[in-house]
């Protein structure tokens, strides 16, 4: 449905069909997918260009090693586990605080270590990742910054950019809700927020396919804020896009609380919704460039 916003302007909509003839499939070789699709390789690649992101505790890559599993994750108090080679949000797993018999997930409920256990086992069977062996990774959960706070507490909040020929062209931020259960994603039902990336000024907001103006949860206002680091979000996109061999990319970001922006990770074939949140077509943008 990239179209129940921008009806009257169907000449500027970037559709599936198109978007893959031609912008993904000329321009984003399928043989450097890996660079993007595995988050541990692009976690390197932006490390190496001295790009913030959440560091890496742990790796599971065979249930041999899940033998000193409770052992091993008693070590962090805080972190993420979620799969190498995952998409749209799909197994991550947020861990709050330790108890007695494992941990809190961000709403406060248990979170026992088998249930952990289940989940990167589950991860390690390929349950995310289109039914291919993955790989567990246990890595630093970040703290958001005062300003997504306000946003949604209770979950991390991100940026998605989209890049072409390495330059930023169009961007969102990615609210939680209650009903995404701490997460960002707006098919898991989290909020879309339009971005002028001239300004880092919210536009626009979409929620279950409706405008809306407040967070449904917090009632926080969400048209004509202003996103903290737009320049330094946008410059990371570009640092990045520029050492990458795929020219049509999806970045999500984030503004952890004491480092500020940081790279979460980057989609080689990113959604269309964003046209929607931002009331713009995608196929007006693109030809400019």
């Amino acid at each position: 449905m990239i179209d129940n916003i921008l009806t009257g302007h169907h000449s500027e909509v970037l559709g599936v069909n198109k978007r893959n003839l031609d912008y993904i499939y000329p321009n984003n070789g399928r043989r450097y997918f890996s660079l993007v699709d595995e988050k541990l390789r692009t976690k390197e690649i932006a490390a190496d260009l001295g790009v913030p992101v959440p560091r890496t505790y742990l790796t599971f890559k065979d249930f041999r090693e899940l033998i000193s599993f409770e052992d091993q994750i008693k070590a962090y108090e805080n972190f993420v586990i979620k799969p190498n080679k995952g998409h749209g949000g799909h197994g991550i797993l947020i861990i709050g605080d330790r108890t007695a018999n494992g941990y809190l997930d961000v709403h406060e409920n248990p979170l026992p270590f088998r249930k952990l256990k289940r989940q990167v086992s589950d991860i390690l069977m390929g349950a995310y990742s289109y039914g291919m062996n993955d790989t567990a990774v246990i890595e630093e959960r970040i703290f958001p910054s005062s300003f997504l706070m306000t946003l949604y507490p209770q979950g991390l909040a991100d940026i998605r950019i989209i890049s072409y020929m390495e330059q930023p062209i169009m961007g969102m931020l990615r609210i939680p809700t209650s009903l995404s259960e701490g997460k960002a994603n707006l098919h898991q039902r989290g909020i879309g927020v339009g971005l002028d990336l001239s300004t880092g000024k919210t536009i626009h907001a979409l929620y279950k396919g409706k405008s809306i103006t407040k967070h449904p949860d917090t009632h926080q206002d969400l048209i004509d804020l202003e996103l903290p680091f737009i320049k330094e979000i946008l410059d990371i996109c570009k640092i990045v896009a520029a050492k990458i061999p795929l020219k049509y990319l999806g970045f999500d970001l984030t503004l952890d609380e004491k480092i500020g922006p940081m790279l979460i990770e980057i989609n080689a074939r990113p959604g269309l919704e964003i046209q929607n949140v931002t009331q713009k077509g995608l196929l007006e943008v693109l030809k400019r460039v």
